[in-house]
Parts: C-alpha cells; structure tokens; sequence
C-alpha cells in the first residue's frame, strides 16, 4: 500500500473538504499583492520572498512560529517546524503542500485535498494547465 492518495481519493476530499474561506481570503490576498503583478516576470529570489510570506500569513492566522529554509527539495520538518523550499523551483502548489503539513500533519491525502483543493479554487485558470501524475500536479509542457 503507497502512502500517496490517489486523483480520486484527492478530488473526493476536496468535494467532501472545500477549501475553508478564511484560507481562500488569506491566499486571495496574496494574490492581489504578490501574484497579479507580473509573477512571470520576478526573479527567482523575488518569487521565494513572495511565497515566504504567504507561508508567514498562514501561520500568523494559525498563531503557528516557525521558519522558511531553501534548500533542494519541498519538505516541512514538524520538530522544528521548519519548512525547506526548493531553490530553484518557486512553487506555489508545492508551498500549498508543505503548508498543508505544517497544519495537518503527516497525511498526505489530507495535505493534498488542503493543497490542491485550494490551489484550483484560487488559481483556477492556472489549474486547468496542470496534469496529474500521480497524486501530483505538474505543468504541461508544450
């Protein structure tokens, strides 16, 4: 048995599980500031700071401390509540994911449906150019 969910068991979740509107408030108002004023065109480090404090305007409203590390992969260390980015891949659904660990725990279907389901609520445009792989979405290329 795979720890990872399936698609349907994720879009199960998120049928049963909406996202929560004060997630949706909080993630919509990072948009407004950080994401519709040209995401595409920030640098790398410039989009990092941007989804650092979208990490830091979660825990705030979730009276969570914790600390954003670059590193090499996505990963969220619950002991010392330190999620690790991966510095060359800003990821808005990878730091979705990870956030979903830091308020939920070790569950993958549950940090899933928070993730995902909040990305396709929030970004849905953006949604609709990812694929699935697995119990992940992934940009299609063309």
């Amino acid at each position: 048995m795979t720890i990872y969910p399936t698609r349907e068991e994720i879009e199960q979740g998120i049928a049963e599980f909406p996202p929560s509107t004060i997630h949706i408030q909080i993630l919509f108002r990072w948009k407004e500031k950080h994401y519709v004023k040209q995401w595409k065109e920030k640098t790398t480090k410039e989009r990092f700071v941007a989804l650092t404090h979208l990490i830091h305007a979660f825990w705030r409203h979730h009276n969570i401390k914790g600390s954003v590390i670059q590193g090499h992969t996505w990963s969220y260390n619950p002991e010392h509540k330190t999620i690790f980015t991966d510095s060359e891949t800003p990821s808005i659904i990878s730091t979705l994911h990870e956030l979903g660990h830091s308020l939920y725990g070790p569950s993958e279907l549950t940090t899933c449906v928070f993730s995902i389901g909040l990305f396709k609520e929030c970004f849905p445009i953006e949604f609709d150019k990812l694929e699935w792989d697995g119990h992940m979405l992934k940009r299609i290329i063309r």
